[in-house]
């Protein structure tokens, strides 16, 4: 979405996230398409692979609880 031209802010606003994030997201890409990433397969940070999975886990998990909640908002707001 970043390389098709849209803006940023709509992007993060879409889809349920911080400016910052995407920010982030795309110097981490940067970093990969010119080599310097290191051997550590998600970054410079010093998070291992099992927390990182661990994390990417809990995403999905508050990611499926904010779509439930959106959803009840959308029934609750018709006034049943």
């Amino acid at each position: 979405m970043v390389l098709a031209g849209r803006p940023v802010q709509e992007i993060a606003s879409s889809l349920g996230i911080t400016a910052g994030m995407i920010y982030k997201w795309r110097v981490s890409q940067t970093s990969i398409a010119t080599g310097s990433q290191t051997s550590n397969p998600i970054g410079e940070s010093a998070v291992t692979w099992a927390e990182h999975e661990r994390i990417k886990g809990r995403l999905r998990e508050v990611e499926q609880e904010r779509d439930i909640l959106k959803k009840a908002l959308g029934i609750f707001s018709r006034g049943i």
